[in-house]
């Protein structure tokens, strides 16, 4: 007997032995044993008695093909070891495989015991392909607990691995399409793994830290989820690239194809808290795309190299095409995401036409730039089309061309929390383009897409991007909190155009109580309405932060502007006409925004377009280089005659207030005495008429209103006449004698005034004011100013049929140079007035700089007097003063006069007797120095009248 012969006799009576114990056992029950098959041939001959348990082929050898048969015929998992192949050049032992190879019972296949492995760490048995049929894979998987350690798997017709069933099995430390020099390719001409099991490993475990896979090179997918229900761990393998991770060796199709299943891992967390992340760059379509739900993709580099250094793109980094997956860590770090470097899209959301890409997560990635904030540009960030109730939160989104795209048919997306543009250390990391940009426009506001959170502790910061911060071109969309061109520290992080530009109508920018964004550094408008209608603003702080910060805008605060052809019509910056202002509109407790600190106007309302009904009530506006409220961008607009002329918002005419009778109550009221030019045919009242609002400004004669003071409604009737109205301050706010306070006119259609042209003090202290009838058709005119300032002079104007008409030529300043504190006075007599009718004159204070301003009215009958008259003046008395009290009446009788104290005490008799009847005013001087400071009343009364005046003593 030949020595080969006796060799294996001698084995296989060992090994029957071995398999009688086995499958009887010692009492006689049906048993199997763990077997080792160490392969000592790269030949690929069969086995020559398969199920004998002799790794044996015809030609005595135990080959790969003979041991997997062996394995296959015993369902205790068996081992292959590799330990005693030979190898050839390079130290590669190839097996040229003729047939698939398949595995159907438990199997250890352990190329790590290969000679060589533990010197180079790369695989040293290759299965190769070449030669196969069409349609062959190179393993294919049918049995659960299997294991395949470093082989490297090519040229095979179909899938280097097919695993068709089973569970619990590992796939570690190969190469899947690549030689083991792990740069060339050798691609499998389908997928590098397919995968229609449950419960497999594919990649790195904490018991195999290092046993991540290289799948590239395949002409198919890197892996590909097939099947009912393929589930799937992947961690710590290259997908796309060579295995230095460095260099490209795509899949020609996906990285990481899952059309079916739940629950796969690409990139997971172990339970000791280890991410086992996959580098997967460099495939021709997208890195990884998920057609089914409930997948998790975390610790994942996309799009670039291994050491986040270089761009390697895949066409589209992460493709979600249906809804409930999640994309990203619990946290920002070593469990994220890095997405960058993508020729198209970093993250797409939505597949064309097919709205079910709804409820995934994206979450805490690196999305255009590495880890340490190096931009990879993609060509936009995150594209959300065709896709609702998305949420898009805590990511770092810069370098790309547009940070968030929200397009086409998509609802109720959420995008909050996120860096887009800048770094968590505030470093540059502008979007080419812009921020964000949402295009979609939902069913309703019901639907609207969401950029911000609900308050700033939710915000997006938006800053250094080369375009808009935001921007909305699709209706009924909401702004929420968000930091735009700065940040919660009040740095610059400018975009370089708007803050927020709006191109869609029946937007919300803002919503009350917190929930707006603050907007500042940018080189544009800090928001720009544009082309736009039914656009809300509110809540923001504009220009400047919560905390009192300057962080203006270069632009206006607010711009509305329609171009020629176009609408911006029926927006709010703050409350509507309809509304009513509350105490405190402030961005903090309602809806009125802070817009201060800007480069040129704090609202602009402009345009060749119909730019119309545009309300601005309840902000704070002021410290802006321009004036607060610019209607036509060209400066303070004057008011004209009857409101007549038109443009934008109609070039609403401003409230006129008259100084001499704006005054601070003892109550801390204000009694402000007003009127506005607007004939009822050029003016919408409506039924309450115009909405006055009153401000405080911020001193210095500034034209913008900073606090909001309360309003009142200037009816019809009283249209271009002045009328006085009491206006209590919000509790919040302290009133005093010195400030300034200018006021805005709303119609009923909404259109908004300037701010009153000259805050409430007239460059002249007008003290008194009255016209006396001389004859039945000539009225005096007397008027004293206690102190002027750079004041031209007056002309005297009557109202004729409606409007205001000059009848006297300049009455110059009796001043030197115009400016005094002393007290001057004048007179000035109109002849020729129409008998027995009453003659309404008024002032109009002209500046040296061409301003003006107007006093009260007052009215004058000639011809049959009034029944009385009592007057008295000056009126408040200073010290130093007497005040002067005139009275007439119209027939005999007794009159009396008396001085009361607000306790209704009287304090003394001014005049007890019959006066005169000659339609002239008697005098009687009242003596104040006695009295202590305060209100009181002159009381007169006869025997068919009785009248009361106020008078103020001030010490």
């Amino acid at each position: 007997m030949s020595s080969i012969v006796t060799t294996v006799f001698s084995r296989t009576l060992s090994v029957f032995f071995v398999v009688l114990l086995s499958v009887f056992g010692m009492g006689g029950g049906l048993l199997f044993a763990q077997s080792t098959y160490n392969v000592d041939s790269s030949g690929d001959e069969a086995d020559a008695s398969v199920g004998d348990g002799v790794c044996a082929s015809t030609l005595g050898t135990c080959t790969f093909r003979a041991a997997l048969q062996e394995a296959n015929s015993d369902p205790v998992q068996d081992i292959i070891d590799f330990s005693s192949i030979p190898t050839g050049a390079g130290g590669v032992a190839r097996i040229n495989v003729s047939t698939e190879l398949d595995i159907n019972n438990p199997v250890q296949i352990l190329g790590r015991s290969a000679p060589g492995y533990a010197t180079n760490q790369q695989p040293v048995i290759v299965l190769d392909g070449g030669g196969t049929p069409s349609g062959t894979d190179g393993l294919e998987i049918g049995s659960d607990d299997v294991v395949i350690e470093a082989l490297s798997l090519v040229d095979f017709a179909d899938d280097g691995i097919d695993v068709r069933a089973g569970t619990n099995v590992r796939i570690s430390y190969s190469h899947i399409g690549l030689e083991p020099d792990g740069v060339t390719v050798s691609g499998n001409a389908n997928n590098g793994i397919e995968v229609q099991g449950n419960g497999v490993v594919i990649g790195a475990t904490d018991a195999h830290p290092n046993g991540g896979n290289v799948i590239s090179g395949n002409s198919g997918n890197g892996v590909f989820l097939n099947g009912p229900d393929p589930r799937v761990r992947l961690g710590g393998n290259i997908i796309g690239l060579d295995a230095s991770a460095s260099q490209d060796r795509g899949n020609s199709a996906f990285g990481i194809l899952i059309p079916s299943g739940t629950g796969s891992e690409i990139g997971y967390t172990s339970s000791s808290g280890v991410t086992y992340g996959n580098v997967i760059s460099g495939n021709g379509t997208t890195g990884i795309a998920l057609e089914s739900t409930g997948h998790m993709v975390v610790g994942n580099v996309i799009g670039l190299d291994g050491s986040e250094s270089v761009a390697i793109p895949n066409r589209i980094g992460v493709f979600l095409e249906v809804g409930s997956n999640v994309v990203g860590g619990a946290s920002r770090g070593e469990k994220s995401n890095i997405i960058a470097g993508n020729d198209e899209e970093g993250i797409r959301i939505g597949r064309a036409n097919q709205s079910t890409s709804n409820g995934n997560h994206v979450r805490n990635n690196y999305i255009g730039v590495s880890s340490t904030s190096v931009s990879f540009p993609n060509s936009t960030g995150i594209q959300v089309e065709f896709g609702s109730d998305n949420v898009i939160d805590s990511n770092v989104i810069g370098g790309n061309s547009i940070g968030v795209t929200i397009d086409n048919d998509s609802a109720r997306n959420q995008v909050f929390r996120n860096l887009i543009g800048a770094s968590a250390s505030g470093n540059n990391i502008g979007n080419s383009s812009g921020g964000i940009r949402v295009a979609s426009s939902p069913a309703d506001l019901a639907d609207a897409n969401r950029v911000g959170g609900s308050l700033l502790a939710d915000a997006n910061i938006i800053g250094f991007n080369s375009s808009y911060g935001i921007a909305i071109e699709g209706e009924r969309n909401v702004i929420a909190a968000n930091y735009v061109g700065t940040d919660d520290a009040a740095n610059d992080l400018s975009n370089d155009g708007p803050g927020i530009r709006i191109t869609a109508s029946n937007v919300i920018v803002g919503e009350a109580a917190g929930g707006g964004s603050v907007v500042g550094f940018n080189a544009g408008d800090g928001i720009l309405v544009q082309n736009a209608s039914s656009v809300s603003v509110a809540a923001n702080y504009v220009g400047q932060t919560l905390a009192g910060d300057n962080v203006g805008n270069g632009g206006n605060g607010v711009g509305i502007v329609a171009t020629s052809g176009n609408t911006a019509s029926g927006n709010t910056v703050g409350y509507a006409y309809g509304g009513t202002v509350p105490g405190d509109p402030s961005p903090s407790s309602g809806a009125g925004n802070v817009v201060a600190n800007n480069n040129g106007a704090g609202v602009a309302v402009r345009g060749a377009g119909t730019v119309e009904g545009n309300a601005m009530r309840g902000n704070s506006i002021f410290a802006n280089a321009a004036v607060g409220i610019d209607l036509g961008n060209d400066g303070q607009t004057a008011n004209d005659a009857q409101d007549s002329d038109t443009g934008p918002n109609q070039l609403q005419n401003f409230p006129e207030l008259s100084a001499a009778e704006t005054e601070l109550t003892q109550s801390g009221d204000i009694q402000v005495r007003y009127q506005v030019d607007c004939d009822p045919a050029n003016c919408d009242f409506g039924t309450n008429g115009l909405a006055i609002d009153l401000y405080r400004t911020s001193g210095g004669g500034a034209t913008q209103g900073r606090t909001f003071l309360g309003s009142t409604f200037y009816a019809e009737a009283d249209a271009g006449t002045f009328v006085t109205a009491t206006i209590t301050p919000p509790s919040s706010v302290t009133v005093e004698e010195t400030d300034e306070v200018v006021a805005l006119a709303t119609d009923a259609s909404g259109n908004t005034s300037e701010f009153t042209s000259t805050p409430d003090v007239l460059p002249v202290e007008l003290a008194f004011f009255n016209g006396t009838r001389e004859g039945v058709d000539t009225v005096l005119l007397e008027w004293t100013t206690l102190s002027e300032s750079n004041n031209s002079g007056f002309y005297v104007e009557q109202k004729v049929d409606g409007s205001y008409q000059t009848v006297s030529s300049l009455v110059a300043s009796q001043a030197p140079n115009g400016t005094t504190t002393e007290q001057q006075s004048y007179r000035f007599r109109v002849e020729d007035l129409e008998e027995g009718t009453t003659h309404t004159f008024r002032l109009r204070q002209v500046d040296v700089d061409g301003k003006t301003s107007y006093s009260e009215t007052v009215d004058v009958k000639v011809g049959i007097q009034d029944a009385y008259k009592l007057e008295a003046y000056p009126n408040p008395v200073a010290n130093g003063q007497q005040p002067t009290v005139r009275f007439a009446v119209d027939k005999s009788q007794p009159v009396t006069i008396e001085l009361y104290n607000t306790l209704g005490q009287r304090v003394r008799t001014l005049y007890n007797d019959t006066p005169r009847v000659t339609g002239e005013f008697q005098k009687v001087q009242v003596d104040v120095n006695s009295l202590a400071s305060g209100v009181y009343f002159i009381r007169m009364r006869g025997e068919s009248f009785a009248t009361t005046k106020k008078l103020v003593v001030v010490r």
